[in-house]
């Protein structure tokens, strides 16, 4: 249930955000919803590569590259904040680096996905980066943003796709059903 109510909250305020007179603001709930499944889906594709012995479940991942995503974009956006809104982009920015700083240290708890969690906040950060470079008024921070975004996401798919597909998944997971009772 809280997984619901953070994911729906983090996605309505990409929407109220949509609704703005920006020229990109048709393409911005769909970018985070991109954010939303190319981190959940990296993160639980990490998981299986680190621990191939283990079944790991949730969508932590996806609300981990929101998170990271959403530092990303307001580091990306930082000077173009209105005076008045200071104060609530800082408590943004404070409010999410607390919040990475539990996500990673109850990762370290039993049953929780350290893995999943590391690798959907930097699949987010690479991503926002990617998506919302553009915002940028320096040319040159806008090139050096997106390109970086870019390498980041794709050297991070690539890589741990290249050790997905040499794991070798151990027998005892591949036999689920123990003979006679098949």
């Amino acid at each position: 249930m809280a997984y619901i109510t953070c994911a729906v909250r983090i996605l309505y305020r990409a929407h109220l955000a949509s609704r703005s007179d920006h020229p990109s603001r048709f393409q911005f709930f769909e970018a985070w919803l991109l954010i939303y499944f190319s981190s959940g889906i990296y993160a639980n594709l990490l998981s299986c590569v680190l621990h191939p012995a283990v079944l790991g479940v949730g969508s932590s991942g996806c609300l981990c590259g929101l998170i990271g995503g959403w530092l990303s974009f307001l580091l990306i956006t930082w000077n173009q904040t209105m005076p008045n809104d200071v104060k609530m982009r800082n408590a943004q920015t404070t409010s999410i680096l607390i919040s990475i700083v539990l996500v990673v240290v109850f990762s370290f708890m039993p049953l929780m996905d350290l893995a999943a969690h590391i690798g959907g906040l930097i699949m987010g950060v690479g991503v926002t980066m990617t998506l919302f470079g553009n915002r940028l008024q320096d040319r040159l921070y806008r090139w050096i943003t997106i390109v970086t975004g870019i390498l980041v996401t794709a050297s991070l798919w690539l890589s741990t796709a290249i050790v997905f597909a040499s794991i070798k998944a151990p027998a005892q997971l591949l036999d689920l059903c123990q003979r006679p009772y098949c």
